[in-house]
């Protein structure tokens, strides 16, 4: 495919990537003349609606993502039979890849990775979207050496059209207990996997191998991962302790959320900078064998410290002149704690900031890495968020009365409403607004709506394809369908082909939009609800 052209705007010039789920390019977006990353869905995939609506879904959901920790993604779309994602080119290389150069890292890089990786991780949770697939290879690392995490939400899509196996079962050495047994995936989830990289990233191995992905799989759920330090004895118990919990089975014992876990790596790493903890290669490994006589001995270690760690750490910090951490990001409340524990005094101001949403710090004074006395002030700026504002996603599903209330709920205008052609939204839906969504404009600005008249009517060629004719097609979910959302999709096959008229979510009993058809020759629809056929209908000569 290289050199191809997507929709006469994204040209392919190289793949730089591969997975089971897509390939992914760098190309050059010739309408903003700047280069991407474009992951080109693997023809399989592509061919299944359910993946498709799945991928959209989700990609649409993380394109809200704005953090300095997460890979944008800017654009979703399809060129015929080929369905694309445009995100962020980020320059470098993954984590995985410089763990097998290098084998286990400095404990003071893994950590400093591990905090950036929990940074993307908090932003994404506290907007409801979870990753699902944190491992090393989604995990890329700048020339400055910063962390990009990558593929929010996109295994979630994988998961719920059900696609090729190995796709799933490829991340199997960093899944944790609950999606090994296959039940309901929640933030946790990705905190044990970023356990399970801290891990490789500390000893250069996995906790858990076996012949297979299901031999894997069953040491998620039912063994005991072995500490860190066994594999690495410069590692002590406090740094085991954190991954440990990271690894818990059962999630009242895991941390409780990505800003938690943070908090303990924040205070461990400027535990690390004041030399708190010896890292040496003469005192640290007779440590190391006093601590780790076995996986129980450990483990027990690593309760104790994970129940007071917190307390004591915090009044050794206290105690001395320390680096100030990073908190930029972090909830005001979540930095205020880390501050205090430290020793610290917190002033607080507002202001607005385009790039940090509402009730996060936007910047501090002094600046990470800088020493400070205990007592002395930490300032800090609290996002009062942007002057500016995300035009709202109210394409498909949303009716114009719908969707005038939702861009005025948002601080926005409604502009002027006209009708057009789509293929792809069922008349009397929005099709398409002007700015477009995803654009950021001021408060208060006018959004216009493109009103869908549904497909434009192909015009009949004498003698050949047939006569053309119309029909108006209405359904209601059926009752039996249980509780909850289910997927909808209609299509239509003609002398012209096959082809997907309307896809949306609905509950039982709920109609889905009139759909006004135009067809060629003889013709029959379908309806098709959670990919099972529940309605026909043949239609012409």
């Amino acid at each position: 495919m290289t050199g191809a052209l997507l929709n006469d705007r994204y040209e392919l010039m190289r793949p730089i990537g591969e997975g089971g789920m897509a390939v992914t390019w760098e190309a050059h977006d010739r309408l903003l003349d700047r280069h991407v990353a474009v992951k080109v869905m693997r023809e399989a995939l592509a061919r299944d609606p359910a993946f498709v609506q799945a991928f959209r879904r989700e990609a649409q959901a993380a394109a809200n993502l704005s953090h300095e920790r997460i890979a944008g993604v800017y654009d979703t779309g399809a060129d015929g039979p080929t369905h694309y994602i445009v995100m962020e080119l980020v320059e470098g290389r993954d984590l995985k890849a410089l763990i097998r150069e290098q084998g286990p890292l400095p404990q003071e890089r893994a950590v400093e990775i591990a905090i950036e990786v929990a940074e993307a991780l908090a932003a994404a949770h506290e907007r409801g979207i979870v990753h699902r697939d944190i491992k090393p290879h989604n995990i890329l690392l700048t020339p400055d050496g910063h962390v990009k995490v990558t593929d929010f939400g996109l295994a979630r899509a994988t998961t719920s059209a059900k696609a090729e196996t190995d796709v799933i079962m490829g991340s199997v050495h960093y899944f944790s207990p609950e999606q090994a047994r296959g039940d309901a995936v929640g933030p946790q989830s990705d905190l044990y996997a970023l356990g399970v990289v801290l891990f490789e990233m500390l000893s250069g191995r996995l906790p858990f191998e076996g012949e297979n992905a299901v031999a894997v799989a069953h040491k998620q759920v039912y063994d005991r991962p072995p500490a860190p330090h066994s594999f690495e004895p410069s590692i002590g118990p406090e740094l085991d302790g954190i991954v440990l919990r990271c690894l818990e089975k059962d999630l009242s014992r895991r941390y409780a959320s990505a800003r938690e876990l943070l908090a303990y790596l924040v205070k461990f790493r400027a535990a690390l900078d004041e030399g708190l903890f010896t890292l040496g290669a003469g005192e640290e490994p007779q440590r190391a064998r006093r601590w780790g006589r076995g996986v129980g001995i450990a483990g027990i270690i690593a309760g104790v410290v994970i129940v007071v760690g917190g307390t004591v750490l915090s009044a050794r910090l206290a105690s001395r002149a320390a680096r100030v951490p990073q908190v930029t990001t972090m909830p005001i409340a979540s930095a205020q704690r880390v501050l205090n524990d430290l020793g610290y005094q917190v002033e607080i101001e507002r202001e607005e900031s385009e790039q940090v949403p509402q009730g996060q710090v936007a910047r501090q004074q002094p600046e990470a890495g800088e020493r400070l006395g205990k007592g002395e002030v930490v300032r800090l700026w609290v996002s009062l968020g942007s002057g500016r504002i995300t035009v709202p996603d109210v394409i498909i599903k949303m009716s114009p009365a719908k969707a005038r209330w939702y861009l005025e709920s948002h601080g926005l205008k409604v502009g002027k409403e006209s009708e057009g052609y789509s293929d792809t939204v069922a008349p009397g839906y929005v099709a398409a607004t002007e700015p477009p969504v995803g654009e950021r404009v001021e408060k208060g600005a006018a959004v216009s709506l493109i009103v869908s008249k549904g497909p434009k009517p192909a015009v009949a060629k004498p003698g050949g394809e047939g006569a053309e004719g119309q029909e108006t097609i209405n359904f209601t979910v059926p009752q039996d369908v249980g509780p909850g959302q289910v997927s909808v999709r209609v299509e239509l096959a003609d002398a012209k082909g096959t082809r997907i008229l309307y896809e949306g979510d609905h509950a039982a009993g709920e109609a889905i939009p009139p759909l006004r058809i135009t067809y060629s020759g003889r013709a029959e629809a379908k309806i098709y609800v959670e990919g099972k056929l529940r309605w026909s209908q043949t239609f012409g000569q």
